[in-house]
């Protein structure tokens, strides 16, 4: 190698303001670019698919009633930087395919958990299912985080007739 090949190739390796730069952004997207979010949902339909002696055919008296229905699995970590909470709890808001609701109050203990909530069997025929849900991760009087699912929306009730009359009896 000739010396002035020997110097542009090395004049590749050099830290320059601008690479050193580059690198500094770089490890800033990698290290910090990703966070764990505080509350988390995922659904999970079941039927006889989900037991493994489904899948490598050994008998099982489950295969022939299986568990159907569907399970809300809900996760938290509250992060350090947060602080120490205290009075957690956990809010859940189900509405059904039957049109009806369901709240759930969840006492939470340690920062970091899961709750499963599921809705199996005959429950599962009678609501036909969950629809949609809200979770809410409370600390006290406010709200730390909240989960939705794509179709939630807050209903907005109407008066029955009935209720009308009655309003306009008192007038």
């Amino acid at each position: 190698m000739k010396f002035n090949e020997i110097v542009n190739h090395l004049a590749l390796y050099t830290l320059t303001p601008l690479r050193v730069f580059l690198f500094i952004c770089l490890c800033i997207c990698l290290f910090f670019g990703c966070t764990r979010q505080v509350l988390t949902v995922q659904t999970e339909f079941l039927s006889h698919e989900n037991l493994a002696s489904y899948h490598v055919r050994t008998p099982d008296p489950r295969l022939w009633n299986p568990p159907i229905g569907q399970r809300l699995l809900i996760n938290w970590h509250i992060p350090v930087y947060f602080g120490k909470m205290t009075g957690l709890k956990l809010v859940l808001k189900l509405r059904f395919y039957d049109h009806t609701e369901k709240t759930e109050l969840i006492e939470v203990a340690k920062p970091t958990g899961i709750y499963i909530y599921s809705l199996l069997n005959e429950e599962y025929c009678e609501k036909k299912g969950i629809l949609t849900y809200k979770a809410q991760l409370w600390s006290g009087n406010h709200i730390l985080d909240e989960w939705r699912h794509q179709l939630w929306v807050e209903l907005i009730t109407l008066q029955q007739d009935s209720e009308i009359e009655t309003e306009k009896g008192l007038r």
